[in-house]
């Protein structure tokens, strides 16, 4: 049985919800469109004061065990070969599953970016003073561009050489 009052601390939660437009689960069994769901009405419960009823809700359809399965996997994740822009977005998709970890939280996230980015790409942004997360996603973009354009000069300067080179010359013939 719920109590009066709590009934209507609900029913206004559950107005402010609405004001929101949530999402209907459709029930796909694509991951990625309950993921989305489950994003949508996060998002949603973020925004909206939310009693201990409505977050044992979202618990429910986001179970701990998922969320420290996403927290592991953004502990776990490095940059490997993955694009600078696929790498940056699959941190940001796992970044919102683990706990702010200190007061400056985009500050935390810039340093989490920065040791998890290809040790060559690493120990240039080390380099550079970035304070925000947003920063970082720049200076990381940047960085990996200016690195591929070294290597991408490299490579054309050693065909060039190659090119050039006459092979050799003279030498040893046959003998007679």
């Amino acid at each position: 049985m719920i109590y009066p009052p709590l009934l209507n601390d609900i029913t206004k939660v559950w107005r402010e919800v609405h004001h929101h437009d949530p999402p209907q689960f459709r029930g796909s069994l694509e991951p990625s469109d309950a993921e989305k769901w489950i994003e949508r009405m996060e998002t949603i419960f973020t925004a909206v004061p939310c009693l201990s009823p409505l977050r044992m809700f979202y618990n429910h359809f986001f179970p701990k065990e998922l969320r420290m399965e996403k927290q592991f996997l953004f502990y776990s994740l490095k940059q490997g070969e993955m694009h600078k822009d696929q790498f940056i977005t699959r941190f940001i998709d796992l970044a919102k599953y683990v706990p702010r970890q200190t007061k400056d939280h985009s500050f935390w996230l810039a340093q989490q970016l920065m040791n998890r980015a290809r040790p060559e790409l690493k120990q240039q942004l080390a380099l550079l003073e970035v304070n925000t997360f947003e920063e970082m996603c720049v200076k990381l973009r940047v960085v990996a561009r200016r690195a591929r354009e070294v290597v991408e000069a490299r490579t054309a300067e050693n065909q060039a050489r190659v090119a050039r080179y006459p092979g050799p010359t003279g030498g040893v013939g046959k003998r007679s």
